[in-house]
């Protein structure tokens, strides 16, 4: 598996907002930066989840978890729709060995089909090697997907000036 599942046991332990959502028997979890699904959840994710929410959601139905309000039943939380939409007519993507640095941000550049893409390195984390790891998106401000749709990370904006000196570093 690709995924480190220690690092995003970690990323969920550390969410402020967290919404777990079971839907046609694939459970999608996210932080509403990044998302991910398991038809079977690793036992590590569920007893951390467990420790959050003390239940299972229902299917079609979702667990929400606010900081300071605790957690509430929904109906659905489609963030299948989203997989399906970011799925569609993507660009092979190539991940780069340049990281943008802002503040205690650091960002990993992303190309794909001929644009710069930023990406919060804290969330690649929970990928066990971003390096050798092919994202596949649409463009700047759409969500790049990894590992067959399994994983899906949502970018930062990238100025236009970034993109001038990337495309000097970056031979295109």
């Amino acid at each position: 598996m690709n995924i480190n599942i220690k690092e995003l046991c970690r990323q969920i332990k550390k969410s402020h907002n967290f919404i777990w959502t079971l839907k046609e028997g694939v459970h999608y979890l996210t932080n509403r930066h990044w998302a991910i699904r398991y038809e079977e959840l690793p036992r590590e994710v569920l007893v951390q989840l467990f420790a959050i929410y003390a239940e299972i959601p229902e299917q079609g139905k979702a667990l929400v978890y606010q900081s300071g309000t605790g957690v509430s039943h929904m109906d659905e939380v489609d963030v299948k729709k989203i997989f399906d939409n970011a799925s569609k007519d993507q660009f092979i993507g190539e991940v780069t060995s340049f990281i943008k640095v802002s503040g205690d941000l650091r960002m990993r550049v992303i190309k794909i089909n001929g644009q710069f893409i930023y990406l919060n390195e804290e969330y690649l984390k929970i990928l066990s090697d971003i390096e050798s790891s092919q994202p596949y998106g649409k463009g700047q401000l759409r969500p790049l997907t990894f590992f067959d749709n399994m994983f899906l990370v949502l970018p930062y904006r990238t100025t236009t000036v970034d993109v001038e000196i990337l495309q000097k570093l970056i031979a295109i």
